[in-house]
């Protein structure tokens, strides 16, 4: 009975851990003399069900981008949710298409390169004739060069960067999953108790 009871926890420690990780990048950076944005985070939050390799946009479960002005939040984006690109302020957006070059939404992982923040490009915006009605940010990252432009009813109103001046800082690591640690403790607190009776009998 007693290792019927821990085999079932541990397929259901398997089974917890099987699920999409979620991620969180921070970038941080020095922006230029005179932009709008003094003290500039741009926090990923982004998952996905792979585990190696190099990813994009299609691979990925939910993305957002926020941006802080110190501690203020500023903008944010709600990029993908459950795996499907949302709208900003009502315009549809696409994934990037290398073979073309048209898409509004670049978001490129290294997962063996975690160590070093693992982003190799992020873009999110939305290609529009004219712009969109609305206050809207355009996010970009690559290594050398990291930023957010403001637009105000698709005018350029505010441009804030870094131009390859080595100030760029970006990390990133897994979130915990809820309720995960507690599973696994159940699974060694039942494995020590299950040794414990083979020992006595």
């Amino acid at each position: 009975m007693m290792k019927s009871l821990l085999t079932a926890t541990v397929l259901i420690c398997v089974a917890a851990t099987a699920q999409a990780v979620t991620y969180k990048t921070r970038i941080t950076y020095t922006p230029l003399p005179g932009s709008e944005i003094v003290d500039p985070t741009i926090i990923i939050d982004w998952a996905t069900d792979e585990t190696m390799g190099v990813i994009d946009v299609t691979d990925i479960s939910a993305l957002s981008v926020s941006i802080f002005n110190g501690n203020t939040l500023i903008f944010t984006d709600e990029v993908v949710v459950n795996g499907m690109l949302q709208p900003l302020l009502g315009v549809a957006r696409n994934a990037f298409d290398p073979d073309d070059g048209t898409g509004d939404v670049i978001f490129d992982v290294d997962l063996d390169d975690l160590n070093n923040g693992g982003i190799q490009t992020l873009f999110s915006d939305v290609n529009t004739v004219g712009g969109n009605v609305g206050v809207r940010y355009q996010f970009f990252y690559q290594p050398g060069i990291v930023g957010a432009s403001r637009y105000e009813n698709g005018v350029e109103v505010a441009f804030n960067t870094d131009d390859a001046t080595g100030s760029v800082q970006i990390t990133t690591a897994p979130v915990p999953l809820p309720g995960t640690l507690p599973l696994l403790g159940a699974g060694l607190g039942l494995a020590t108790i299950w040794r414990r009776q083979s020992n006595v009998a």
